[in-house]
Formats: structure tokens, sequence, C-alpha cells
């Protein structure tokens, strides 16, 4: 048959669809955006398991996986140390920089079998971008009274977070699962407060209207989960006696794409380049509008590090956490009535089927559509 896929028709019966997902629908953030970008998609990545076999090979679009796995060991290499981040000097910070840019290299260069002078170019490019970052990072934490507890904190995973579980309307549940990049906290008042950061090398903006979309949840799953679902092994490690004393204090991303400073003029010292470089470094997200977490979240007198950030109050916060649960129920109720067509995925330049690996599977005619934002 060389005919398209009917997106109208492309459904599992009901009998199927209970035998795949049973009592439990697993979800985690990446499925919930898969099935939102194309039902077709989700049924052939996860529930097919259909995946290429092409060897790793490091590109610049990896980028994201160097800086996540160069933080992550940041952050451990400094709690192992005993040490806050804001105590590092410049200097100490450059010499880590340089040290876990090249241990990191190396890594990746041996498992894609060597790199090219194009990759060892990129990589050293990287070093400085690096810096910046664990820069910025301590001048944040200099200025606040939070400090990272946990990185790459798995929740609903092997040794990790108990499960969140959430009912669904069509019947059975829904399980989140997922990976923290990182978690912060800060004390007042017999209250442990936890911050959620994503950290992000591409444009990221948090957005509420993508939220009743299903899209870019994670961060107020991981957040809800945290505060929400009671973990004696989580509890040991914030120090807290019971869940109630703890308050979600906000989630934020933390845009670390390599910044590009554009001169007509050279500069007067390399020192604004560093300066100007530093500023495009954003954070989006959200907070709980406190006096108390405002004091110790960020002591700067133009609250440099939380200006962006919006800011709820404790009712605002739970209607988040509901708009959030509703998203994820209309999305899985529509994965228990058995959908997999792409009857609805956007198309055109900016849509998922520019660069999806089933095009071959689907074929579906991808050029410009009615939806497209172009």
């Amino acid at each position: 048959n060389t005919g398209r896929i009917d997106c109208g028709a492309a459904a599992l019966t009901p009998a199927a669809t209970e035998t795949v997902f049973g009592e439990v629908l697993p979800l985690s953030q990446s499925r919930l955006d898969t099935y939102g970008d194309c039902h077709l998609k989700y049924f052939l990545q996860y529930m097919l398991s259909l995946e290429g076999d092409d060897p790793f090979i490091f590109n610049p679009a990896d980028t994201g996986t160097y800086v996540h796995s160069i933080l992550e060991r940041f952050v451990r290499d400094t709690q192992a140390a005993g040490r806050r981040i804001a105590d590092y000097t410049p200097e100490e910070l450059h010499a880590v920089s340089v040290r876990l840019c090249a241990e990191e290299s190396a890594r990746i260069m041996r498992s894609s079998g060597g790199g090219s002078a194009r990759f060892h170019s990129f990589f050293d490019r990287m070093q400085k971008n690096v810096e910046l970052i664990l820069r910025d990072l301590a001048a944040e934490f200099a200025e606040s009274d939070c400090e990272p507890l946990l990185c790459e904190y798995k929740i609903g995973m092997g040794g990790g977070h108990a499960l969140l579980f959430l009912a669904l309307h069509a019947g059975g549940r829904a399980s989140l699962r997922g990976i923290a990049d990182r978690i912060d906290v800060c004390r007042a008042d017999g209250k442990t407060y936890l911050r959620v950061v994503d950290y992000k090398t591409g444009k990221k903006v948090f957005r509420e209207s993508d939220l009743e979309k299903g899209r870019n949840l994670q961060l107020l799953i991981y957040l809800f989960t945290l505060c929400r679902v009671a973990d004696e092994s989580f509890l040991g490690l914030v120090g807290a006696k019971s869940i109630d004393e703890l308050v979600p204090a906000g989630a934020t991303y933390y845009v670390v794409k390599p910044p590009t400073v554009k001169r007509d003029a050279p500069p007067a010292a390399d020192a604004d380049i560093a300066a100007e470089a530093a500023e495009m470094l954003g954070r989006s997200g959200f907070v709980l509008d406190s006096e108390t977490l405002g004091r110790m979240l960020d002591r700067t007198e133009k609250k440099v590090f939380s200006k962006s950030l919006t800011r709820k109050d404790e009712d605002g916060m739970d209607a988040l956490f509901e708009t959030v649960r509703g998203a994820i129920a209309a999305l899985a109720g529509d994965m228990r009535a058995g959908r997999i067509d792409c009857e609805n995925t956007k198309r055109g330049e900016n849509g998922p089927c520019r660069y999806c690996d089933y095009a071959a599977v689907c074929r579906r005619d991808q050029t410009k559509g009615e939806d497209d934002d172009a």
C-alpha cells in the first residue's frame, strides 16, 4: 500500500488500549510533549518502540547534554568539597571550567570515535561559555540564602522520589516521572522552601498558556510531586520532618544558551564583553510571592536574578497545579481513547514534521499548511 495513513481513522480499539496501558498510564514530559505534537509519533516511538540504529556522533545540537553534564559535576564537586558556590574566586572558576570541559570533551571524543579540528574548536569556545555560566551562578548564590541540594534527581524512577499519580476522568490513573536538573532549598521559620531549576541551551520562556496546551509541564510536575507526595527518603535529604514543612518556592528555566555579543567597534576591555554576555543568560519561570522568600532568594537591590520571574501567591500556585492536572488529564484521556492519528499535527516549517524521524512511515504532506506560523 503506497497511500497515506488515514489520519482521521487512526485509532486503537478499546481492547488494544487496555492491553497496552493497563490500569496505570506511565507518563513523562517527553511523552506528553510528543503526544501533544503528534499522536502518531507517540504511537510509533513509545508504543511500537521504533528507533534508528545510527551510531552516536556528537554535533553542536548536543550542546545541552554537554552543559548539563558539566553543571551537574560542578555542583556535586562543590558539595563533596564542603564548599559554597558563592565562595569560588574568578581564578578558581576559570580553572574549574577548563578542567571540567577538558574531561567532558575527552569523554565525548572517546564515545564518538575521535573528533575533527572543527570539534576541538567548538569545545574550546564552549569552555568560555561554561566559565561565564559558573561566574553567573556564583554571583547569584552570593546574593541568596538558597543552596543547590540535588542534581539530576530522579522522580518516579528507580532509586528516586515516589511517583505522583493522577486519577483520570476516563478511568485508571496516570503516573508522572522525570529527572529534575537541580533542586535548591532555603529554610526559614520551620519551613523548607523548594525551587526546581531546569537548564536550557535554547530559547525558553515560561508561559502559562503553554500549560493549558499540555506543553512544558515538567517544572510544575516536579515541584508538585516534591511538595505533595510524601517520600521519607526525600524528607531526610532536605532535613524536613514531614511534608507539611515543604513549601513550593517556584521553578526556573535557566537559559544558558551560548551568547553572541555583536560589536561595531572594539570594546574598551574584555570585561565589557563578559558583562554584556552575562546579561544574556536568562531566567524565566515563577516564584512564590512571599516577603520572607523574596529576602532569601535574591538580595540584590534591583532583583537581578528574579525580576523576570512571574510572582504567584499561594492561591496562584495552587491554580497552576490545577491547570497542569487538567492538561495531563486531557492528553491522557485521548491516549486512553486510542487516538494515534496525526490529523491535528501542525504542518509547515515550524511544525514537528520538519525533522520527524518517522516521515517515511507517515508519508504525510509536510508542505506549508494553514496552521503554519511562518
